[in-house]
């Protein structure tokens, strides 16, 4: 029994509307994040990121990464206190914002419960408070400060962040 052999061109094959378009890109993984805002009188921590790490000398807000098992609160306060020695309490999650296309940064209101800031300095080269106009103003600022702050200044106008003047 002979077997018919059908022939097709290059071209043919690639113009096959038919056949299935497979993306040459691998899925990303979106990785999930927590930045912890400390407030005081209409200001607010930043940090600069050391030399050493992913983004260093950048200025952005604190936090990191959510373990596996760990929940985005329980991640901020592990956080804070691994870059900056403190202990926090959580109060209100102000919402998510990308920090960068795979990375999602959920946003926490955190108040200082205990401890002196003593950051560490394989992460953290300087901190400082500024207001959101510095903030949205610094030359070295994560373009992940930006939806940060519009969020914390709809905040504020709702009243809900008691002592800023």
């Amino acid at each position: 029994m002979e077997r018919a052999r059908i022939s097709m061109s290059n071209s043919q094959r690639a113009d096959s509307s038919d056949a299935p378009r497979l993306s040459a890109r691998p899925k990303r993984t979106i990785r999930r994040g927590v930045i912890g805002i400390l407030h005081d009188a209409g200001r607010y921590l930043l940090i600069q990121r050391a030399p050493g790490v992913a983004l260093g000398g950048a200025w952005c807000f604190p936090g990191g990464h959510i373990e596996p098992n760990e929940n985005a609160r329980r991640a901020v306060i592990r956080e804070l206190h691994e870059e900056l020695g403190i202990h926090v309490r959580p109060f209100h999650r102000l919402g998510v914002v990308a920090g960068r296309p795979d990375v999602m940064l959920a946003i926490w209101l955190v108040e200082r419960v205990a401890g002196a800031f003593r950051p560490r300095e394989c992460e953290i080269a300087d901190m400082a408070w500024l207001t959101g106009e510095q903030i949205r103003a610094h030359p070295r600022g994560l373009p992940s400060n930006l939806p940060v702050v519009d969020r914390l200044e709809a905040w504020r106008r709702n009243g809900a962040i008691q002592g800023d003047d």
